[in-house]
């Protein structure tokens, strides 16, 4: 409930830019759902989300480009579609993982 309510209050006046920190950590699968939701509406209203999650499935299912972020550094970014299919591409030799 405590992070519904602290997107709801961000969300008063709707801003064009928002940024939003592991918004669903925390919290059952239905007020993910509505989480979820949220965003898909604003997004559909015109705003521009950047989301932090640790959560594939939710950047998945959330955002039209991704970017991985190791230790400070971006390692791979891209489509979610792009970023599935360089998962199993093939490395060069001696490459380590």
């Amino acid at each position: 409930m405590r992070r519904r309510l602290d997107i709801a209050g961000s969300l008063i006046v709707t801003p064009e830019l928002i940024f939003l920190d592991e918004p669903t950590t925390g919290i059952d699968p239905r007020s993910r759902n509505q989480v979820w939701e949220i965003i898909r509406t604003l997004v559909a209203g015109g705003a521009t989300i950047v989301l932090t999650t640790q959560y594939l499935e939710e950047a998945d299912h959330l955002a039209d480009r991704l970017a991985v972020i190791d230790h400070g550094t971006v390692i791979a970014e891209g489509t979610p579609g792009q970023l599935k299919a360089q998962v199993g591409a093939k490395r060069p030799e001696g490459q380590a993982d």
